[in-house]
This record gives C-alpha cells, structure tokens and sequence, in this order.
C-alpha cells in the first residue's frame, strides 16, 4: 500500500485553531470536494462508511485526500437497504443513528455536514450545537451558500438530505469559476460557422465554467437541458452563428427558455429549433434577430405542452418555407402571428396540423400569394372557432374551408 503519513483532517483543523487563523475558503473547497468524490466512489460500491470523522481522513502535506478507517463499514445489497448497527463516533453521528432507527447511507451526508462545519468553524458541530451555540458559519469571510450547503446536509430527517451526487453538483454551483470539463479541440473544427458538442454526464449549473483549448467559458453561452436524470449541454463554438437548426431538438425535460439576448443576427436556418421540447411551457424570444432566416420549418413542431406563444416580434419577410412550423402543439390555445410577414413563403403543409385545442389565431398579415402548398394546413384544429380566427388572405381561407367544413366555422 502506498505511504500517506499520519497527518489527519482533525490534526490540520487542530493547527489552524491553535494559530487562531480560519482556513481560506479555496482550501476548504477544494478538501471537501475530494472527500466527496471518495464517498461518491464508496456510495457507487454500495458501502456504508458509518465512520466518517475528521480523524479518518488523512491528509498530506499537498492537500491531497485519502478516506480511511473502514473497520465498521458495511456493504449492502442495494441502496434502498437499510443497517442498524449503532457503531461510530457519537459526534458524528446522525439523529437516526442516535435513536437507534435502521438507517442508511444518508447518515455518511449526515457526517459529511459535521465535517464541513467543523473546517468553516474550527469547532465540532456536536460540541457547538450542545453549548447551544448558534452553529453559523462566518458569512463576513465564507459564502453564505456554505451555510445553506451546511444546514442542507445536517437536515434531522435523512429524506431532505442530498445523496453525493447532488452535493456535488451543489458544491459546484457555488464557485462561480469551478471547471466542470477540459476539452480539446481542433482549430479545424473552431473555424466552421457552427459545430455542436454533447457531453454527457457532465453535471451543468449555472455560474459554471468550462475549458475549450486552456480558454474558460462562461456557460452563460451554453444551452443545457435535463434528460433521463443527466445534465446535457451543447455549445455553439462561433461567435458569427448562422444555423441554430435543431439546436432543442428533442429536449424532452427542458421546461423553460429565455433566449431574450441570444444574438441571432446572421441566422438564415431555425428549422427544427425546438422540435421536441414536449415538456417546454415557458418560451421567450422576445428579441431574437430573425431578419436573415429563410427556414423555420418544423420549427416548433411537437412542443406539446406549450399553451401561449407570441411571435409577434419576429421578423419572417425573408422565410420561405413553414412546413409543420407549430405542428402537434396540443396545448396551444393562443398563437399570437399578427406581424408575420410570409410574402415569400412557398410551403405552408400542414403547419398547424395536430393543434387540437388552439382557439385565438391571428393570421391577418399572412400572404399566400406564392405558397405552393397548403396541404393539411389546418388539419386536426378542432377547437377553432368563427370569431377567434381571422385570415385575410382568400387562398388560406378556401384552404381552411375545405379542411375545417366539419368542426369550425370561417370568419
């Protein structure tokens, strides 16, 4: 086995409360997230350490993290079993331990509190909480989301604690310049107007940062979204961006978005943008540049669970084609379209197919005049109704009457 030393974390605490200094913030960082990753490792494995104290984890002389002393662990089948040994150190201990309760490996979380705590502090939690002291952290020096972190992982009932995942991903959100990911890429690829990157199982937050060739990147230039339980996120690598086809496509978790500052003023190509987004309720794109785009076919194709879309800001003089542009948009009560311009648009199939339950359409502004096809245009729009629909233009208007003789009436 490798030589580690016999300096532990409850000597190193022990040092600096003797220099009567606090450790700095980066430092603590930086241990804690080590000894999470361990705890992660020792989870993933289906152990229950039951003894992780300060005088466990050793220490050496570059910070580095080693979990030890596992001589009341225990594995279990699953996760969802529970132990009921009491064993350990009682100042470490969760409530649930402490009342003789099964329990199971959200007491090391409980643990893992107790330690963060006592680097923040420079005193056991145990001890504090029984001097009825206030069990505060410094917020004048630390960040007060330590604190939050802190209580968050000493919650009473072992069901409000976080597993290790999310304390990692917690610990991330907090330092606005943590890298979550290095990536290399070649310049051959940097240079094209539009490259897309999945990372999967990368643990995206807000305030997070990301390495392209030794350069942070701030996620703000990120879109991310949720799937299957794991965080997801694209990048768009020129700042001269001219496609965002398919840019949320099949974004089947992604509830929100704001693209209100997102520069799209060398866009020509939105097809497919947010086909698939069926869980998308909220949608701003109140100033999206869409001066120079000619494609927003299937656009907003399947946004199933959108309810109220204004698109009244967007500019369409130059689009051409609008195939299944709103699509099975189920939900879609409210489309606002009053400013379309579709002066040059050639194919308008089956563009509000599938939107069962929309009610207020305002295509006043719309021109078929060059439209080649308007198959199916209004197929399945059983809830539109006589004074709620207003089309100025005659060809879209026979197009409806045929389509709609049996469910709507025609203003």
């Amino acid at each position: 086995m490798e030589y580690v030393g016999d300096n532990n974390l409850k000597q190193f605490i022990h040092d600096y409360k003797n220099n009567n200094e606090l450790i700095d913030q980066n430092i603590i960082k930086d241990i804690f997230i080590q000894i999470c990753k361990g705890l992660k490792e020792i989870h993933n494995n289906k152990i229950l350490h039951r003894d992780l104290t300060p005088d466990n984890i050793i220490i050496d002389k570059n910070n580095k993290i080693k979990i030890g002393d596992f001589g009341i662990s225990k594995i279990l089948i699953n996760l969802n079993n529970y132990a009921n040994t009491q064993m350990g150190k009682i100042h470490y201990m969760a409530p649930e331990r402490l009342r003789g309760l099964k329990y199971n490996n959200k007491v090391d979380i409980y643990s893992l509190g107790c330690i963060l705590y006592e680097l923040f502090t420079l005193n056991e939690y145990y001890d504090d909480k029984f001097d009825k002291k206030e069990c505060k952290i410094n917020t004048q020096v630390y960040k007060s989301k330590y604190q939050e972190l802190i209580e968050l992982l000493l919650k009473k009932d072992y069901k409000e604690r976080p597993n290790i995942d999310e304390v990692l991903n917690y610990i991330y959100l907090i330092d606005e310049n943590y890298i979550i990911a290095e990536i290399n890429i070649e310049k051959k690829d940097v240079n094209k107007n539009i490259r897309i990157i999945n990372l999967n199982e990368i643990d995206i937050k807000n305030n997070c940062k990301i390495k392209i060739n030794n350069n942070d990147i701030d996620l703000n230039y990120f879109y991310k979204f949720k799937k299957d339980g794991k965080y997801f996120i694209k990048y768009i690598f020129s700042n001269n961006i001219t496609n965002t086809d398919y840019m949320f496509h099949d974004c089947k978790s992604l509830i929100k978005i704001n693209l209100s500052n997102f520069n799209t003023q060398n866009v020509t190509n939105m097809s497919n943008m947010f086909s698939g987004c069926e869980s998308l309720t909220n949608l701003n794109l109140s100033n999206l540049n869409t001066n120079n785009v000619t494609n927003m076919s299937y656009m907003f194709f399947g946004c199933k669970s959108l309810t109220n879309l204004n698109l009244s800001d967007l500019n369409t003089n130059n689009v051409n084609d609008m195939n299944h542009m709103f699509s099975y948009c189920e939900s879609l009560t409210n489309l606002e379209l009053s400013n379309f311009n579709t002066q040059n648009v050639t194919n308008m199939g089956e563009t509000f197919l599938g939107c069962t339950s929309l009610t207020n359409l305002n295509l006043s502004n719309f021109n078929a005049h060059k439209v080649g096809n308007l198959n199916k245009i209004f197929d399945g729009c059983e809830s539109l109704k006589k004074e709620l629909l207003i089309i100025k233009d005659e060809k879209i208007l026979n197009e409806f009457n045929i389509i709609s003789q049996q469910n709507c009436n025609i203003y």
